[in-house]
């Protein structure tokens, strides 16, 4: 049960990560950066709240300042369920290596100092886990 909720924890996460490598190559100035991602962040709460596997549901992408944050759910899982630990050291590379590897994440995070967030809340709406990458994390 526990490798199972992992795995489908772990597909959930690339989903989010793969949803953003959509955006083209940005050439904007700040401003016009600033509206795409705003619009690109309205653009996909029109479609949610979306559940992306049998766990998993996004709730809500903010954009905020230079920051990317996904706002997730795990309905069916209590705060007291989560392994905490096990799914930190499995997913934070993982996620550093997405974000730092998808031209447009790369691009916004290395050149024009955004970060990602994703942060996962239990069925009481109790935080569980949050990760964060930004262009320190990419490296040069």
């Amino acid at each position: 049960m526990r490798k199972k909720m992992i795995i489908r924890f772990c597909a959930a996460i690339i989903t989010i990560v793969w949803s953003v490598s959509d955006a083209k190559e940005i050439k904007y100035s700040e401003k016009e950066l600033h509206q795409f991602v705003v619009s690109f962040a309205n653009d996909m709460n029109k479609q949610l709240p979306m559940f992306i596997d049998k766990e998993t549901r996004v709730d809500s992408v903010i954009p905020y300042k230079k920051t990317f944050i996904y706002m997730c759910s795990l309905p069916y899982i209590n705060y007291d369920e989560f392994n905490y630990s096990e799914i930190k050291v499995l997913k934070e590379k993982e996620l550093v290596n997405n974000v730092c590897t998808n031209k447009s994440m790369s691009m916004l995070a290395k050149q024009h100092g955004y970060s990602f967030v994703w942060v996962y809340y239990d069925k009481t709406g109790k935080e569980l886990i949050r990760f964060s990458v930004d262009g320190k994390k990419c490296g040069k």
